[in-house]
């Protein structure tokens, strides 16, 4: 009998009762180690780097779940991650707003009829 995954030939039947057992995987080996980041580091990554880690450990959370692994490390990096993502977000948004109200604001800006009123 030939296995080909392994490539382990087995000659007789003891060979086969001790043979190590195969856990299941989801195509590739998941890696659970990793190295939090710092303060710093999470602030000068790019918006890329960003959503890929916080892509990275809301994976690494589902997959501690299904194997009944600890998820608190996973989460508490998740939520830091999780947060600099909103800062960014509510700073864009209030950059988009500085420059529309600072436009709306120059000299020779001609105003609708709504915003005249609204000013009287």
């Amino acid at each position: 009998m030939q296995i080909y995954e392994r490539r382990v030939i087995i000659y007789n039947v003891d060979q086969l009762i001790n043979l190590p057992k195969q856990e299941k995987t989801m195509g590739r080996k998941f890696e659970f180690d990793f190295i939090p980041f710092n303060n710093d580091q999470i602030r000068e990554m790019s918006d890329e780097d960003l959503y890929k880690n916080i892509s990275l450990f809301r994976r690494k959370i589902k997959e501690a779940i299904k194997m009944s692994k600890e998820t608190h490390l996973y989460e508490v990096e998740f939520c830091y991650l999780e947060h600099e993502r909103i800062m960014r977000d509510r700073a864009r948004e209030a950059n988009s707003r500085f420059i529309k109200s600072s436009r709306q604001n120059r000299p020779g800006h001609k105003m609708s009829r709504k915003q005249k009123s609204a000013s009287l």
